[in-house]
C-alpha cells in the first residue's frame, strides 16, 4: 500500500508533464446552403430541407496532441445532425467526434470513442469533399461510429483497421450487440489509393429477431496529373431477415483544378435499394452533377452545384448554392 501511494505522485508529475508539453489546437467551420427545390426522397443531407439559407453543419474542434497522444473534441449542429442523429438520445446529437489516439508504437495506434467512419470517401464536412452535395454511397453508409479502432500503418504500402464498434452509425448501442468492421487502405503508387471497407453486425432491436447485416466499400483515388483527380467508390449490402436482402451502388467522380483557387468536378451515380434496407421504402437511382468550386480566400469556400435525380422514374433538376467557412489556430 505505501508503495502505491509513493507512486502516485509520480504518475500524476509524469501525466502533468505530458499535457503540459502538448499542443492545443482549435477549429470552427460552417457549412451554409441554398437550393432550388426539395432533393429526391428529401434524403441528400448536404441540402437544405427548406427555402431559404440554411445551415448544414457546424463545428467548434479542440485537438490535444502529444507525440504519443491525441484527443479530437468536435461538438455540431444543423441540419446533417438533424437528420443523421435523429435515432440519439438528446445528450449525443451535439458530438460529432470524441476520440482519444494512443499510439503503442511509431506504426501501431489505438483508437477509442466517437470516430469518423472507417467506411467510404465522403465526410460530413462539405469543404473536404469533390461535390458539394454528396453521392448515394455516401449518403448510405455511416458518417461515424462509437467503439475501438487497432490500427497499423506502413508508408511502404498504406494502412489498415480492425474495429470492434457499437453498431450501424450509433453513438448509443439500441440493442447492447457489438458489431465488428475493417478497413483497408492500400497505396500501391504515389498516384493510386485503393480502399477495401467492411462492417459486420446485427441490426435487430432489442428481444427481436436478428437481422445480419454484411457490407463491402470499394475505393479508388487516383491523381493523373497535378490537377486532375479521379475517384471511385462502390458498396454492397446483405442482411438476413425481412425481405431487404440485398442493396449495391456505385459512384464516379473527376475533379480538374481549373487554376489556384478554382476548380469543377462532375459525378455518374447509380444506387439499387429496392427493398427499403438503407433508403426508405427502397428506390432505384440513378444521378449525375457538375460542381464550380471557387476559393476566394483560404477560409471561404462557395460552391454552385446543378444536379440530376432520376428516382424510380421520377426525374427532378435542382441547383445548389453553398458556402463553407473554417478558421483556426494554436492555443500553445
Amino acid at each position: 500500500m505505501t508503495r502505491h501511494i509513493k507512486l502516485f505522485p509520480v504518475v500524476l508529475l509524469g501525466l502533468n508533464a505530458s499535457i503540459a508539453a502538448a499542443t492545443f489546437d482549435w477549429q470552427a467551420t460552417l457549412d451554409a446552403y441554398g437550393r432550388s427545390q426539395n432533393p429526391p426522397l428529401n434524403a441528400i443531407v448536404t441540402t437544405p430541407v427548406s427555402d431559404g439559407p440554411r445551415l448544414n453543419l457546424g463545428t467548434v474542434q479542440l485537438t490535444i496532441s502529444d507525440p504519443g497522444w491525441s484527443v479530437d473534441v468536435v461538438a455540431q449542429a444543423g441540419d446533417y445532425v438533424d437528420r443523421n442523429s435523429a435515432a440519439e438520445p438528446s445528450w449525443a446529437k451535439p458530438i460529432h467526434t470524441a476520440r482519444l489516439t494512443a499510439w503503442l508504437t511509431p506504426s501501431v495506434s489505438v483508437e477509442a470513442g466517437v470516430l469518423p467512419s472507417h467506411i467510404g470517401l465522403e465526410s460530413a464536412r462539405n469543404a473536404s469533399n469533390w461535390t458539394m452535395s454528396r453521392s448515394w454511397v455516401a449518403e448510405f453508409s455511416p458518417f461515424f461510429e462509437t467503439g475501438v479502432a487497432l490500427g497499423v500503418t506502413d508508408p511502404n504500402w498504406g494502412n489498415a483497421k480492425i474495429l470492434v464498434i457499437d453498431g450501424w452509425q450509433q453513438i448509443n448501442n439500441t440493442n447492447g450487440e457489438l458489431a465488428w468492421g475493417t478497413q483497408l487502405t492500400l497505396t500501391p503508387h504515389p498516384a493510386t489509393t485503393l480502399g477495401l471497407n467492411t462492417y459486420f453486425g446485427n441490426e435487430g432491436a432489442i428481444g427481436a429477431s436478428r437481422i445480419d447485416r454484411r457490407f463491402l466499400d470499394l475505393t479508388w483515388v487516383q491523381s493523373l496529373s497535378d490537377t486532375w483527380k479521379m475517384s471511385a467508390a462502390w458498396d454492397w449490402g446483405n442482411q438476413s431477415g425481412g425481405t431487404a436482402p440485398n442493396w449495391y451502388g456505385g459512384s464516379v467522380i473527376s475533379r480538374w483544378a481549373i487554376s489556384s483557387n478554382q476548380a469543377i468536378a462532375g459525378r455518374l451515380e447509380w444506387f439499387q435499394d429496392p427493398h427499403g434496407a438503407v433508403v426508405p421504402n427502397g428506390a432505384t437511382m440513378v444521378s449525375s452533377s457538375v460542381n464550380w468550386d471557387i476559393q476566394a480566400t483560404p477560409e471561404v469556400l462557395t460552391r454552385l452545384e446543378a444536379r440530376w435525380d432520376n428516382v424510380d422514374g421520377i426525374q427532378t433538376f435542382t441547383s445548389l448554392v453553398g458556402v463553407s467557412w473554417g478558421i483556426g489556430g494554436r492555443i500553445k
